[in-house]
């Protein structure tokens, strides 16, 4: 089992995230978890500076010792070596886009109340309040992390007979017209179809699959587990398809998609596919156009 990383981070480094990350390390030393690490910084912090004189008394209370904390700068350490960005509010998010870093990994703590209000400058009530908006964002964030670590040790498999039972599953869970059985077992025998999945252990978190013909291909299926959503399982999926295809000397890719479906239009938007016209009433249950998108290889 590969282990997970987090940075939490805020402004200055000397408040809302070194406390979060030493509560936090004691939150996963009472759930027994060995795999899942922690550190702090911060967006615009100057190095070395100790934790707020009232972050230092609040976590006092937890018995937990902040003494010995050091701020640092986000831009002096190495983002790639994190798995999970924990952030007090959305402008952090923001930051962390233009750093390149990807949505599917940053988290805001206590997002549905507007995050992780700053206390600098307030007193010790005013970080205490802190400490338990911190702690009562905490459970949410750890179901974000075990999702993250099951991700992280997934492995892409071509799909096979015995799957079908898992992919049908999926299938009813996420389509008003579902494949059947039947049809999904077709396609993953199918020689001209390139049927992959994504998995960890027994947990199945997408497929994709992708039929060739002469010198092009199109996509018949792209879908993520209900239960495993915007963590970048289609992205996963979508990039092994296009390296197939390329590996294969195809020319372009086609694909129908929703004119509803906004989300996955970007996605293949992200992917260089172009709309190249509309198919009227293609779908049904509900009757809908379809765009008929084009990747050229």
């Amino acid at each position: 089992m590969k282990s997970i990383n987090i940075l939490f981070l805020c402004s200055g480094n000397t408040c809302r995230s070194p406390m979060a990350e030493y509560i936090f390390r004691d939150f996963l030393f009472k759930k027994k978890e060995n795999d899942i690490y922690c550190e702090s910084a911060g967006i615009c912090a100057k190095s070395g500076e100790k934790a707020s004189e009232n972050a230092v008394l609040a976590l006092k209370d937890l018995h937990l010792d902040l003494t010995k904390h050091r701020s640092r700068n986000i831009l002096e350490i190495n983002l790639k070596n994190y798995d999970v960005f924990a952030v007090m509010n959305v402008d952090h998010l923001t930051v962390l886009n233009d750093l390149a870093i990807n949505t599917d990994k940053i988290y805001v703590l206590n997002k549905k109340n507007g995050g992780i209000v700053d206390p600098f400058g307030g007193n010790i009530k005013v970080y205490k309040k802190t400490v338990e908006d911190l702690i009562s964002s905490f459970d949410d964030f750890y179901k974000f992390i075990k999702k993250i670590n099951i991700l992280k040790n997934a492995s892409l498999t071509l799909a096979k007979p015995c799957d079908v039972e898992n992919i049908y599953a999926i299938e009813q869970e996420s389509y008003s017209d579902p494949w059947s059985k039947s049809s999904i077992l077709s396609e993953i025998l199918n020689k001209y179809t390139y049927f992959v999945i994504l998995k960890q252990n027994d947990i199945l978190l997408g497929y994709a699959c992708i039929r060739l013909n002469i010198d092009e291909a199109e996509i018949f299926k792209l879908t993520t587990n209900p239960r495993f959503r915007k963590m970048g399982i289609a992205k996963i999926l979508l990039q092994n398809l296009v390296y197939f295809a390329k590996k294969n000397g195809l020319k372009k890719i086609l694909l129908e998609v929703r004119e509803s479906n906004l989300s996955a239009i970007k996605l293949y938007k992200y992917f260089d596919f172009k709309k190249i016209f509309v198919r009227k009433n293609f779908y049904s249950s509900p009757l809908e156009d379809a765009l008929t998108m084009q990747k050229d290889l």
